[in-house]
């Protein structure tokens, strides 16, 4: 089944076709699971269509572009090769980049002179801001717990020709049985 027929049989039974819904559930466990989930049950992508709708309306080469930077995001920041959790966060760098800057952009195109618009507008971005720098931060946070530990041990040990036991660093000498 093409991805086209099964974007329909999803968008039937999510208009109440009770024949497209079991369908639905028979293809979702079926070999054609994980697009169909990938496709419509994947809510950071819907969140991200849904900001983009409403900011962009019915701009569609300029939503496609911006589609293709968040794609670009992705693969910058290691989607392909990212465990889960790390996908999880890189969703959110991507999310809280695109509601970021429409706030930047929503303010600079403001025609309103009040004040009180002005000061939500940079309070929008602040918040924004943060929670963007924050979510880079977490991926910066995972990726350091994940690496290796390596540790480096250095013992400087000789050996005491009179008692033939191992000096450590000229201070400590373990004792031998003739030493009793």
């Amino acid at each position: 089944m093409e991805m086209d027929d099964l974007l329909e049989n999803v968008e039937a039974a999510n208009s109440g076709n009770e024949t497209a819904l079991a369908n639905l559930r028979q293809q979702l466990t079926g070999p054609n699971a994980m697009s169909i989930i990938e496709a419509c049950g994947n809510l950071a992508y819907q969140a991200e269509e849904s900001l983009l709708r409403a900011v962009l309306r019915d701009q569609e080469g300029t939503m496609e572009c911006i589609r293709h930077r968040l794609q670009q995001m992705r693969i910058e920041l290691g989607w392909s090769k990212a465990p889960a959790h790390e996908k999880i966060v890189i969703e959110q760098i991507v999310a809280t980049w695109l509601q970021l800057n429409f706030a930047e952009m929503e303010a600079s195109q403001s025609k309103s002179n009040s004040i009180a618009l002005a000061k939500y507008n940079q309070f929008r971005i602040d918040r924004a801001q943060r929670r963007h720098l924050a979510a880079i931060k977490m991926l910066a946070t995972i990726r350091k717990m994940a690496l290796p530990i390596r540790v480096e041990i250095n013992a400087d040990v000789t050996v005491n020709e009179q008692s033939s036991s191992p000096v450590f660093g000229n201070r400590f000498a373990i004792p031998t049985n003739s030493d009793n």
